[in-house]
């Protein structure tokens, strides 16, 4: 039987290797955080192109300054959560040493509470950390309890014929 301190050591060991073969948790921030950024100035544009208003005649400086603003603005705020999500989400498998529930939702929690930057309310840090790590434990939840086999493409042409069948 190994001693305790062994195992411990051995078990550093092989996370030393797991982590220098993967990526960090920089890097995975980064990552996420080019992700929301995108996504965030798509949102902004769109949100940009509803408000936009008709204008009469040669006044487009306004109208640039308004899709920039809102462009920019959603792309700050979810770049940031983003980047914040991916962080968190790490450090909290790292230290936790193991990618569960509880580790989405500490990365959830802490980009939730970013909503108070904006607000500077520590009400909406709170509601922002239980909805969004609340929402990120039941996705990584919804993710687990569904076995792989029932993810792929044949699976679900097999339901719809099944479906299909029992309907005709």
């Amino acid at each position: 039987m190994k001693r305790p301190l062994v195992r411990r050591l051995e078990r550093t060991q092989v996370l030393i290797e797991a982590r220098t073969i993967g990526m960090g948790c920089g890097q995975q921030a980064s990552e996420a955080a080019a992700t929301g950024t995108l996504i965030g100035a798509g949102y902004g544009s769109v949100k940009a192109a509803w408000a936009a208003k008709p204008e009469v005649g040669n006044r487009t400086a306004p109208l640039l300054v308004n899709t920039v603003g809102h462009v920019g603005r959603w792309a700050v705020i979810l770049g940031g959560a983003s980047a914040v999500y991916g962080g968190a989400k790490c450090t909290a498998v790292d230290m936790r040493e193991k990618d569960d529930v509880i580790s989405s939702f500490f990365g959830g929690c802490a980009a939730g509470a970013t909503v108070a930057f904006k607000t500077h309310r520590v009400v909406d840090a709170v509601t922002g950390c239980a909805a969004l790590g609340g929402m990120a434990a039941m996705v990584k939840f919804a993710g687990e309890f569904r076995p792989d086999s029932q993810t792929s493409t044949k699976y679900v042409d097999e339901m719809q014929k099944k479906v299909k069948d029992t309907v005709v």
